[in-house]
């Protein structure tokens, strides 16, 4: 039995897993029938199936379609495909980076970001199938909401880390798939004035208010009006890190500041010392 592998960024493809090819390639619906398969694992009715890309069709003729994809995909793949008179489902796993990917954007983001969910089926259109049309607008929405999640579970730990190209990188990726992202924009704004780019911070903030008030009418968070007029009225360039518990205790708050709290403030940093230094 032959080991699959189906390639969903950009127009679906099918080839053998050790590099060989599958020619010639099945057709549109035949390839669409398999993306669905592999993607929504399990057994699927043959009512369903039809319906999903033959919809427009008289359910005898639409029947008769799938019948007739059936057979051209185990022509191309074999008895990978299987099932009775009533249901459809593969017979084993098929190797598919967007079935990947989902697994990772839990357990590994950063190894999910390898993955250009965005360009998901990108060029690729099935011909008076619309509910199918449907079931890839929902599935695009889903792997998106996870692919920029990962975005701003990494953009979150590299800001952590003090590391601001990288998540000023993190950040535009995040934005070129949402651009209207509050949060996106923030890291964004703030890492690059961290950095040491003041222009280039107020420059993006400005950018995106101007997007945001041509997509929506509405202006930017106050969140973030507030983070660019701090950056604006900050009197100190910041280094490229907060190197010293001087520096980060100069820089500026991009949340909430506190208020008559300086004794408190003063244990709480001798106690980071010691931690500093090695103790429990």
């Amino acid at each position: 039995m032959a080991s699959l592998t189906l390639t969903l960024l950009g127009p679906p493809s099918v080839t053998l897993t050790d590099g060989g090819t599958i020619v010639p390639q099945p057709g549109a619906k035949v390839l669409a029938l398999l993306t669905y398969l592999v993607l929504e694992p399990g057994p699927h009715s043959r009512e369903e199936l039809a319906g999903l890309l033959w919809g427009e069709s008289p359910e005898p003729e639409a029947r008769a379609s799938l019948r007739q994809a059936l057979k051209h995909l185990r022509d191309a793949i074999g008895d990978n495909v299987g099932g009775g008179r009533s249901v459809v489902q593969l017979t084993q796993p098929i190797q598919c980076e967007v079935r990947d990917f989902r697994k990772f954007a839990i357990e590994e983001p950063e190894r999910a970001l390898t993955t250009e969910i965005p360009r998901f089926l990108a060029g690729f259109s099935v011909r008076h199938a619309p509910q199918f049309d449907e079931w890839v607008s929902a599935t695009r929405r889903e792997l998106l909401q996870q692919y920029e999640h990962a975005l701003g579970t990494l953009a979150r730990k590299e800001m952590g880390q003090w590391h601001w190209r990288e998540t000023i990188e993190l950040a535009e990726r995040w934005l070129k798939c949402d651009p209207l992202s509050d949060e996106a924009t923030r890291l964004a704004v703030e890492a690059r004035y961290l950095s040491g780019d003041r222009g280039a911070a107020i420059a993006r903030f400005s950018e995106y208010r101007d997007v945001l008030a041509r997509e929506t009418g509405c202006g930017p968070s106050r969140t973030l009006i507030n983070l660019a007029r701090r950056i604006e009225t900050d009197a100190t360039p910041p280094t490229a890190g907060p190197v010293t518990d001087e520096w980060y205790a100069r820089a500026p708050s991009f949340e909430s500041s506190l208020i008559g709290r300086e004794d408190e403030w003063a244990t709480l940093m001798k106690g980071w010392q010691a931690v500093k230094r090695g103790a429990g």
